[in-house]
């Protein structure tokens, strides 16, 4: 790749996917492990198209991404069916400045996809919005995978009107119903304590856990419930950091 790239005319767009292994086998994430390394050829691959494509692994870190690559004008974080695939970084020749850089996440369904949109600097300035009292009758809603990977935290509570239940835990409640959060919605039919008594007469429920200090198979243990049907718990922390439970139903 290294040796075509010199005797490469020029292109409009040129894509690179990096092997993400090293010379052991094992799986690299930064960008400079990856081969071959664009680090080393972006000067190079800058001078030869006008728009670079670069597929990396949705462990790499976004920020870190575009400190090491200013070039970097547009991240795109690609999912499909909630599932974190790929990034896609496209770099220019013009530099941008960070905080500039375009992030769009999308969501591929099986009946079409989630998509948004959104930049480093409204990211930045726009205001975190924590609920501090949340009831049964509020709506619950869960990002999609990529909207998560993008990191647009704040964001999601300037675009939609709606408030995070903890400063850590990324879900996001609402007294209203809406119909284009980027993600999957709930509305809630009880808050309970962590507690075996209050669940008892629940004994199977799609269980998730955010911001928690139990994993799934721990509480499922705890609660005695086993998995699936049409109820769904969600474990995390509150505002007040109390741990809870919110019993809900998918929309």
């Amino acid at each position: 790749a290294e040796e075509t790239l010199i005797e490469l005319d020029s292109a409009d767009v040129i894509f690179l996917d990096p092997a993400r292994r090293d010379s052991y086998g094992g799986k690299t994430v930064k960008i400079e492990d990856c081969t071959p390394d664009v680090m080393k050829m972006k000067d190079l691959l800058l001078s030869k198209s006008q728009w670079t494509v670069i597929k990396f692994s949705p462990m790499l870190d976004i920020a870190g991404a575009i400190s090491a690559l200013p070039e970097v004008n547009e991240v795109h974080v690609v999912a499909v069916n909630g599932e974190c695939k790929e990034l896609l970084l496209i770099m220019q020749k013009a530099e941008n400045k960070e905080d500039n850089t375009k992030i769009t996440a999308v969501n591929f369904l099986n009946n079409g996809r989630d998509l948004f949109c959104f930049t480093l600097q409204e990211e930045r300035i726009s205001k975190l919005q924590i609920c501090h009292q949340v009831s049964a009758g509020f709506y619950l809603y869960e990002p999609n995978s990529a909207v998560m990977k993008a990191g647009a935290y704040k964001t999601l509570c300037e675009r939609y009107n709606v408030e995070k239940i903890h400063k850590n835990s990324h879900l996001y409640v609402s007294p209203y119903k809406l119909d284009d959060f980027p993600g999957r919605a709930f509305l809630i039919d009880d808050i309970l304590a962590v507690d075996k008594k209050a669940t008892k007469d629940i004994k199977q429920a799609n269980i998730a856990v955010r911001n928690f200090p139990l994993s799934v198979e721990a509480l499922k243990k705890k609660l005695g419930i086993r998995d699936g049907g049409d109820i769904f718990i969600f474990a995390t922390t509150l505002a007040n950091e109390q741990k809870a439970l919110f019993l809900c139903h998918k929309l």
